[in-house]
């Protein structure tokens, strides 16, 4: 298994993401992830995957830098 070094040395932060609809996609995930922010900004989402299977529930999104990787969790806790 790769380490994995730490977002505060990459610049990239890994959010696993959970309870997702049975039939969602890496695409709708990627694109409710990086949906319009309040100020019209939208979350820069590098990278989208939701584990496979047909019953699957999760998953997860990758973003770069800190501003983004905050914002992401405060949409995903007020969403």
């Amino acid at each position: 298994m790769p380490i994995m070094r730490p977002g505060c040395e990459t610049g990239l932060y890994y959010i696993p993401v959970g309870n997702l609809p049975w039939n969602c996609t890496w695409k709708k995930l990627k694109d409710h992830a990086r949906n319009r922010q309040p100020d019209g900004s939208c979350l820069a989402i590098l990278e989208a995957n939701v584990y496979p299977g047909p019953t699957s529930t999760s998953g997860w999104i990758s973003v770069q830098g800190l501003a983004d990787f905050r914002a992401a969790l405060r949409k995903s806790i007020c969403s």
